[in-house]
């Protein structure tokens, strides 16, 4: 049987190491980390003396329908039906203030428009550089 070493537990060796075994290899897969997920990850820090671990989330924040490459491999790892979607997503900033981003009425992938330009947490910088992006995946 072939062997093949992968190095790195992110999303992207997970998926090859899914792939590769189950098209026959023996997988070795390689991380540094004490845990895998790269940067889609979740993690407790040690909890200080006086109170309760925090939990650290370096994961990617919002899952859409449109991440089926995400989705897929969810799928072949036997997961997907874990997955939870929600209609409004929000967003806390230090002091209390929450921006709500929500589907709107225009097709993918502007649907989020109008709720991001309405966002307190993303400066006018920001929401140019979303749109730009937004524009610019539109015309693949």
């Amino acid at each position: 049987m072939p062997k093949v070493l992968i190095a790195g537990g992110g999303l992207a060796g997970l998926s090859a190491a899914a792939a590769l075994g189950g098209a026959g290899f023996e997988v070795d897969l390689f991380e540094t980390r004490p845990f895998l997920g790269g940067r889609a990850t979740s993690f407790p820090l040690p909890a200080p003396a006086d109170g309760e671990a925090e939990i650290i989330d370096n994961c990617q924040h919002i899952l859409l329908r449109c991440c089926v490459n995400l989705l897929d491999f969810y799928e072949r790892m036997g997961v997907r039906d874990r997955i939870k979607f929600y209609r409004e997503f929000y967003f806390l900033e230090p002091g209390g203030r929450i921006s709500i981003l929500r589907r709107g009425r225009l097709p993918a992938p502007f649907h989020f428009t109008g709720s991001l330009l309405r966002m307190h947490c993303l400066g006018r910088a920001d929401k140019t550089r979303i749109v730009r992006g937004s524009m610019r995946l539109a015309s693949w």
